[in-house]
């Protein structure tokens, strides 16, 4: 195996910490531990000023032990092995003085692996000069004003990271190395006394390729602009619609994408676990948190728990399959094991949280669902939303709405609008399902507990459904 990827300090930590975990082993059931390093450049540039900033390696690890009863943690950002030699003796010593019972439930470490993995990229950011990233992104700014005479202000901001991590537990030795890369570009625009605004972006687990903007891609942001100049208030009600992948997206990390995780489950938050094995949206609907697809925002190789990324079947035929789990809400709700046990840091907590969550494609051709609509709307572009896993409502904000009429987009346009409801009712009157899979541009990154943010995307087809529009 070959780890050539990873920094030299932290190919010399994988070599001597599996036997500290045998160590703590020998006081407790079950130990682990996580190290993550971090570093990257960020960007901010617009018409009047640049912000440039580079993150300097901020490394840490993060040792979780299982006494029996409950877990405990213990964090610090000193890797020299002296110190982590002497902390392990305090905490052997620590659990040999206390109560350590027969275990409530017992942890499967998993089959034994020892493995590293590294992410595919075209262009390392590492390689790009920080003034030759700077010169790309006044290009670009120069390219969209030159497009449209109406564009007064566009700003970029720019982020790559290098991300490495590695697990431990008496079974598993596992690397990675991950590049990430993502822009999102906001362009103002004004006329006749009207100032519009719209946005693009783009990025994910890749190199600095990402940066690269056809001349389409920009002329499709500038035309939604221009018809935002055009839009007007929508009245108040039911209407027939058909969501974008981005909005279908945003609709599938809101509805039963936070409603599943299940350590909102254990703290009896979420009315997911009464509807396990049940019927919660149509036929015709099925949904997957898939954080091993390549590329994706949320791509990952293994949890921060040392669970292998594999695909997880949240809604499989319109009924409630699975949840997503950590190890804690596996063990204390005896269910099966996602890996989806994530920290923002290694000075954070585990949640279980999303990946990449998409509805899956069906059969119908995205012309057909549109000519086959009287009066309707195109949900087109949405930048947020949320939802009540409790409750089961959700609110999603729409960017940009078209009019379908006589089976046709018109020019038509409203924005802003606020799509809310109640999520099994959204999803049960979802009566066809477009053919092709796409994504939320760029993904994005999810808060959760203390706005603690991981990267996320989600996606989905062209979906045809009802919902109140306001």
């Amino acid at each position: 195996m070959s780890n050539s990827s990873m920094p030299s300090e932290l190919q010399t930590i994988r070599v001597f910490l599996p036997e500290m975990i045998h160590r703590l082993e020998s006081v407790v059931p079950y130990a682990s531990a996580l190290v993550t390093q971090e570093s990257g450049t960020s960007l901010r540039l617009d018409s009047h000023r640049e912000l440039v900033a580079e993150r300097q390696p901020r490394r840490g690890i993060v040792f979780t032990l299982f006494n029996g009863r409950f877990f405990q943690e213990w964090a610090t950002d000193n890797l020299d092995q002296r110190y982590l030699d002497q902390k392990i003796i305090e905490m052997c010593r620590m659990f040999q003085s206390s109560d350590v019972t027969e275990p409530r439930f017992f942890i499967n470490p998993g089959e034994i692996m020892d493995r590293h993995y590294t992410s595919c990229y075209e262009i390392d950011p590492d390689d790009v000069k920080l003034t030759d990233m700077v010169e790309e992104c006044r290009h670009l700014i120069k390219r969209l004003h030159e497009l449209d005479n109406r564009v007064v202000n566009t700003s970029i901001n720019y982020h790559d990271s290098k991300e490495y991590k590695m697990f431990f537990n008496r079974s598993r030795v596992l690397s990675s190395a991950l590049t990430t890369c993502s822009v999102h570009l906001v362009t103002v625009g004004a006329d006749k006394g009207s100032v519009r605004m719209n946005f693009i972006s783009k990025g994910g687990v890749t190199g600095f390729e990402i940066m690269t903007f056809s001349d389409e891609e920009l002329h499709e942001m500038l035309d939604d602009l221009n018809r935002l100049f055009m839009s007007k208030s929508l009245d108040p009600g039911i209407y027939e619609v058909i969501s974008t992948p981005q909005v279908s997206g945003i609709l599938a990390h809101e509805a039963f994408g936070h409603g599943v995780e299940a350590d909102m489950i254990v703290k009896e938050r979420a009315r997911a676990s009464q509807y396990l094995g049940r019927k919660v949206a149509s036929p015709l609907v099925s949904m997957i948190d898939d954080p091993s697809i390549p590329g994706l925002n949320g791509h990952y190789f293994f949890d921060d728990e040392g669970e292998i990324a594999v695909p997880t079947m949240i809604i499989e035929n319109g009924v409630l399959r699975r949840v997503l789990t950590d190890l804690r809400s596996a063990s204390v709700l005896n269910l099966p094991r996602s890996s989806n046990g994530r920290r923002e840091s290694f000075e954070r907590k585990v949640y279980s949280r999303m990946s990449n969550t998409y509805f899956c494609p069906g059969s119908t051709p995205v012309e057909d669902m549109v000519g086959s609509i009287d009066r309707g709307l195109l949900l087109k572009k949405s930048s947020s939303g949320m939802e009540d896993p409790k409750g089961w409502g959700i609110q999603v904000g729409i960017d940009l709405a078209q009019e379908i009429r006589n089976g046709r987009i018109t020019d038509e346009v409203y924005a802003p609008l606020t799509m809310t409801g109640y999520i099994p009712d959204m999803l049960n009157s979802i009566t066809q399902v477009g053919d092709s899979l796409g994504f939320m541009d760029g993904g994005g990154s999810c808060g959760k507990g203390h706005k603690e943010m991981v990267r996320v995307s989600a996606g989905g087809p062209h979906l045809r459904f009802k919902v109140r529009l306001g």
